[in-house]
């Protein structure tokens, strides 16, 4: 266990970001803990401060995430005195934390679920770094602060070890276990390595869906613990991790095929629930190199200049609660001129989840015409972040007088596929959805890839019979080009195509668009990257006193120089 450890110490030690961000603390007293920008942290005795408001950097602060680039940077140097200042680092949290417990310290981090863990991995990390990189006399003058270092070690992978610390069928609950192991073996403790195994079996049983998605909402997510577990099955041999592999085997080509169809045609992952809009590295190859699932998620990844076509470009994950309808495979020279209209059903784990049950991605053409919100933060009393995370920021419908259940568990139960259809040419696919209370909600998408054109239509029904107003609305990015034309035609203006929205069945009182914030009030925006957001614009179509309401939204596209410049 120690080689593989050691292993990974060395690719930390060599990388030459680390090096960088080293040099940044050691020589100018500045503490990067990327993506945010640098801090003048001091003498490394105010472990609560919150320079920038923002919960990740606590968490990034006190799970010692600048370990690596501190020891990369004493790797190169050799001095001593480097060693002494990481030393002091650790005591300082060792004198204010270590002999505490989650009953006893209030701040979040301290036994925080995944920063316990992760901080734990790099304690077990700096005690082996030290013992095989670390001068002899340095070692001998500070053989406390190894024992101390030891204890730590020692008390992580007891707390970890127990029921009330352990966070059940999430990712953190994953990276719980996943540590565990490495302490059982580090510790050479064969209760905690049995442990870990049952918890991440269990885990991995929960984590998927029977059609191999991720159950926390999010498709960032589902490649993050998706590469857990590979890197579980990678590490571990199968006298350690038993039948491990076998059950991940049928799990995970499952996962790639999702994979392989919620990437964007642009090669991004989609910023549905709290997802990152960027690309995901292939962590596949060694594992999948010769399977067909494989051969078609590097055609996704590689924009297709790698692996084979699909042979499908329309999915229904009814369990799963995703739809996803693409006209087509293109060529590499033409990769991102596909059609994808992606529809979130419903919510599966409370885990980052969002009110986002119906909503409806469309990219085409090269570029977004309906978008989602994205993640923004994890500070849930932040404004932005509320407004990211609720039917606000969502193409559905906003009714008056209703809410979600008090009971979460409501939610997940409260959404289904109807029917469907995955025809080449005319896919659609027809859901329920019962969130809100007193509301049925159907929702309709069906596509025609013949002429570039799909319909939306909506079915709202009161079941108390009482009338409430009812929002239509879809957001749109802020370089489009909206124009209102009367009560029943929209034309959004792109790069290269208009989009016509055309409704039918019924008339509204009103239709506008917002942008952006106004007055405190956040109307459209969207977040790729953590911690940053831009403008864009929500059209709403509002509906009066409805008891009932039928509408159909009618979607088609046109080349620019075949419309009219208006």
């Amino acid at each position: 266990m120690d080689r593989i450890i050691l292993d990974k110490i060395k690719l930390q030690i060599c990388n030459q970001d680390n090096l960088e961000l080293g040099k940044k603390y050691f020589e100018k007293g500045e503490l990067v803990l990327k993506p945010f920008k640098g801090f003048k942290i001091g003498n490394w005795q105010e472990w609560e401060i919150d320079p920038f408001k923002n919960r990740t950097w606590q968490w990034k602060l006190h799970w010692f995430s600048f370990l690596p680039f501190l020891l990369s940077y004493h790797y190169h140097l050799k001095k001593d005195e480097m060693l002494d200042e990481i030393k002091n680092i650790i005591n300082s949290w060792f004198d204010s934390y270590i002999d505490t417990d989650k009953e006893t310290v209030d701040f979040e981090f301290i036994w925080h679920d995944h920063c316990m863990a992760l901080r734990a991995e790099q304690l077990v990390e700096l005690y082996l770094y030290l013992k095989h990189y670390g001068e002899s006399k340095w070692l001998g003058e500070n053989e406390n602060f190894l024992t101390r270092l030891l204890n730590a070690i020692v008390k992580h992978a007891f707390l970890l070890s127990k029921d009330e610390y352990f966070t059940k069928y999430t990712n953190h609950g994953l990276e719980q276990a996943r540590v565990l192991l490495i302490l059982g073996l580090f510790l050479k403790n064969d209760e905690y390595k049995v442990l870990a195994i049952s918890r991440i079996k269990d885990e991995m049983l929960f984590a998927f869906t029977d059609e191999g998605v991720h159950v926390e909402n999010s498709p960032s997510y589902h490649i993050f613990v998706l590469k857990v577990f590979i890197a579980i099955i990678k590490t571990y041999p199968e006298c350690i991790i038993k039948d491990l592999a076998v059950i991940f085997d049928i799990i995970s080509k499952k996962a790639l095929k999702f994979i392989t169809h919620i990437l964007r045609p642009d090669g991004n992952v989609p910023i549905i629930g709290d997802s990152e809009q960027d690309k995901t590295s292939d962590a596949y190859k060694a594992f999948y190199e010769n399977t067909q699932e494989y051969s078609n998620l590097l055609y996704a990844l590689s924009l297709g200049n790698g692996g084979m076509k699909p042979i499908e470009t329309n999915v229904v994950y009814e369990k799963s609660g995703y739809v996803i309808f693409r006209d087509k495979w293109n060529d590499k020279d033409k990769f991102n001129q596909s059609i994808q209209l992606v529809c979130k059903v419903g919510c599966l784990s409370r885990y980052h989840h969002q009110q986002d049950e119906g909503h409806v991605n469309l990219y085409a053409f090269g570029e977004d015409w309906l978008i989602d919100s994205g993640l923004y933060n994890h500070n849930n009393t932040d404004p932005i972040r509320k407004y990211m995370r609720s039917r606000m920021a969502h193409n559905i419908p906003l009714i008056s007088n209703t809410n979600y259940d008090i009971d979460f568990d409501h939610r997940s139960n409260a959404w289904k596929v109807l029917d469907y259809s995955t025809d080449k040419i005319k896919p659609w696919c027809k859901i329920e959805l019962k969130v809100l209370k007193n509301i049925i909600h159907h929702r309709t998408i069906s596509m025609n890839f013949l002429d570039s054109s799909f319909d939306i239509e909506d079915e709202i029904i009161m079941e108390d019979g009482l009338e409430r107003d009812v929002t239509m609305q879809w957001h749109i990015p802020l370089d489009k080009h909206i124009i209102i034309s009367g009560t029943n035609l929209v034309t959004i203006k792109g790069k290269n195509q208009y989009m016509r929205l055309n409704i039918k069945h019924a008339m509204p009182n009103e239709i506008f668009t917002r942008k952006g914030i106004k007055n405190e009030r956040v109307f459209s925006v969207i977040s790729l990257k953590p911690n940053v957001y831009h403008d864009s614009y929500v059209l709403r179509y509002v509906f009066k006193n409805k008891k009932y309401l039928k509408i159909t939204h009618c979607f088609d596209f046109k080349l620019s120089n075949t419309i009219k410049e208006l």
